[in-house]
């Protein structure tokens, strides 16, 4: 449960993004508290039910289908049959290479474009930069929601802010300079 503009950010350069799971821990913390156990509860792999994990992927499922209703070129069942297997976004609203590239097909598809040419637009899928955020700003995943979608693929170290800041971190420490720098 991410949202933007951050209102805790004391360096807006690196963490845009606010985190509602961290903010209502930190708000019932103690005044001085342990950030260890705050990180080994954010780590835990039930750290979230399935439930309330499954409830907030049929929200956002649902919010996307509400969003496109008006467009020409739907999108959301793309997202949601394939966002269960790999990680397709890694900073919210900036999608994997291959979002793009499937978004690319449909609208040339919608006017009229058919061609061979999308076997070979993939290619570029095997860069070694694929991963790549399009702003460089990842989101991290938590444990529980990678337990949770038993993901194939996905980061296993997240960038603040590539283009600001060279702090590159696995789940627990980007969560670490994450709390100290909100």
């Amino acid at each position: 449960q991410y949202f933007w503009n951050n209102p805790r950010n004391r360096k807006p350069d690196l963490f845009e993004h606010g985190d509602k799971y961290i903010f209502d821990i930190m708000e019932t913390a103690p005044m001085n508290p342990d950030i260890e156990t705050i990180l080994d509860l954010l780590c835990a792999e039930n750290f979230l039910t399935q439930e309330e994990i499954s409830c907030n992927f049929a929200e956002s499922i649902d919010q996307l289908y509400f969003q496109e209703r008006n467009c020409d070129v739907k999108f959301a069942e793309y997202i949601e049959v394939n966002c269960k297997d790999q990680q397709i976004y890694y900073s919210p609203g900036h999608p994997h290479q291959l979002i793009m590239l499937e978004f690319t097909k449909r609208v040339l598809r919608y006017i009229g474009i058919r061609s061979d040419n999308f076997l070979r637009m993939s290619n570029f899928l095997t860069e070694p930069n694929q991963e790549i955020s399009v702003v460089g700003r990842d989101v991290p995943i938590y444990p529980c929601v990678l337990k949770f979608f038993d993901f194939q693929e996905h980061l296993e170290t997240y960038w603040a802010n590539r283009n600001k800041w060279d702090f590159h971190a696995n789940f627990r420490d980007f969560q670490r300079e994450y709390i100290l720098k909100c």
